[in-house]
């Protein structure tokens, strides 16, 4: 009988040493906060109405007071939070959850973050005034986030911190330099080629990511992997026509909430590739600026033309060639073609460049062979250089080339700035860009 007992005393004893052994689950907030004392206490707000009672077993009614009640924590224990209604004032009790539906009755946090940027806080979810103001570089405590929302309650140090304010903020706004993706722009080079993204984020705030394009005729984007703080996406080009672009967002959720978002840019098509837009060309205004500048930022009062307010320094290049044929410089579109008294007969296509979109425009011609939003590749014939325009009176044949980074509804653009130096220049809210530079580099300048 004994030695059955002894079997029994044996086996419970490992019964009760596995069950010690199971783990049992913890709270994910493992941030201590910050020691809270009369000196140095909690700026806040309750977040509806609730009650403030004498003693701390939270049984005697002091008085209720409502959300827009300025109150002030000195003190915080698991089953309730010792509270002023000034800094100096008597102390009341209250419960922690009526202050936050977090951990604040623990002292500890979800997590803490380095802010990157000022951030503006608000004394209650979703509210439209502005609290106060997280400054870059402060140690935010994270104390809630709700579900399906895109608010989040920070606690946050004020007067060097020797006091905090808790208070709420958008988390894309907080995290918006640790929102982040890996690649801004992409260039696919033809139909069918991939690429990946990755969308990352701070684990502790438990996010999804959704991928969208803006159009699925150009690229698609499907979801690859995830894990606690990031999803990778397959970017995949859907056409193999030159220079068309697609927008992929990433969407970060907290739930159903949107909290920020982000995006890339892809291009199909070859890499960026840019040519003279003439073969064999020379500078019209001499070997010198062959040799050189190409005319670009030259000036024209050298050569006795002044166009008066200083207006005499050259945003383009001319050329001239003995094949007076001119071509498209890179693949793109038209998107103008017309003649006016300035620049003649013109044609301004549509490139993309390093992500970015620009125009470049052919001045002067004799001829133009294409039409509007027809579809060019580089080294297409596109017409013939001439004097057309204000080139007509005694003017040399010749082509005035420029690249800009926007489009004129006019069809025109000025041929010539005030002083400037440099690889581009802004005139008249439009930025100009050597020509030269950007044939030589394939990319724009900085």
């Amino acid at each position: 009988m004994k030695s059955i007992m002894k079997r029994i005393l044996a086996l419970a004893l490992v019964i009760v040493l596995c069950v010690g052994a199971i783990p049992v689950s913890a709270s994910a907030a493992t941030t201590s906060l910050p020691t809270i004392s009369t000196s140095c206490y909690i700026k806040c707000y309750p977040l509806s109405s609730t009650t403030l009672y004498t003693n701390t077993g939270l049984t005697k009614t002091y008085k209720t007071i409502d959300k827009t009640t300025c109150c002030y924590i000195v003190g915080i224990s698991t089953s309730y939070v010792k509270v002023r209604l000034s800094t100096s004032g008597t102390t009341y009790y209250a419960k922690p959850s009526a202050f936050s539906s977090g951990t604040l009755k623990n002292k500890t946090a979800i997590a803490t973050y380095t802010a990157t940027t000022s951030v503006s806080t608000y004394r209650q979810k979703a509210a439209t005034t502005s609290y106060g103001t997280i400054d870059k570089g402060d140690k935010v405590y994270l104390l809630y986030e709700p579900s399906n929302s895109e608010w989040i309650q920070v606690l946050y140090p004020i007067n060097s911190g020797k006091q905090y304010y808790m208070g709420w903020c958008k988390t894309g706004e907080l995290y918006t330099g640790a929102l982040t993706v890996s690649k801004t722009s992409a260039t696919l080079s033809a139909k069918g080629k991939t690429t990946t993204v990755t969308a990352s984020f701070p684990s502790e705030l438990g996010l999804t990511v959704t991928w969208t394009t803006s159009d699925s005729s150009i690229a698609t984007v499907t979801t690859k992997s995830t894990t606690s703080s990031s999803s990778t996406a397959t970017v995949t080009a859907k056409t193999s026509t030159n220079g068309k672009t697609a927008t992929i967002t990433a969407k970060f959720y907290n739930g159903t909430s949107v909290v920020a978002k982000k995006t890339m840019t892809v291009t199909v098509g070859e890499a960026d590739t840019w040519q003279m837009p003439m073969k064999n060309a020379t500078c019209s205004w001499g070997d010198s600026y062959t040799n050189g500048t190409w005319s670009w930022g030259g000036d024209c009062t050298t050569w006795g033309r002044d166009n008066g307010n200083g207006r005499n320094y050259h945003i383009g290049v001319d050329l001239v060639s003995s094949d007076m044929t001119v071509y498209a410089a890179a693949s793109g579109t038209v998107k103008k073609v017309g003649n006016n008294s300035v620049n003649g007969y013109y044609v301004i296509i549509k490139h993309t460049i390093n992500g970015k979109t620009v125009y470049s425009f052919y001045a002067h011609l004799a001829s133009y062979s294409v039409s509007i939003d027809q579809t060019v590749t580089v080294g297409q014939e596109i017409g013939e250089a001439g004097n057309s325009g204000s080139a007509a009176s005694g003017g040399v044949k010749h082509l005035h080339f420029a690249i800009i980074d926007s489009l004129s509804s006019g069809g025109g653009y000025y041929g010539y700035a005030t002083y400037f130096s440099g690889n581009k220049v802004e005139f008249k809210d439009r930025i100009y860009y050597n020509p030269i530079y950007v044939i030589t580099y394939n990319k724009l300048p900085s």
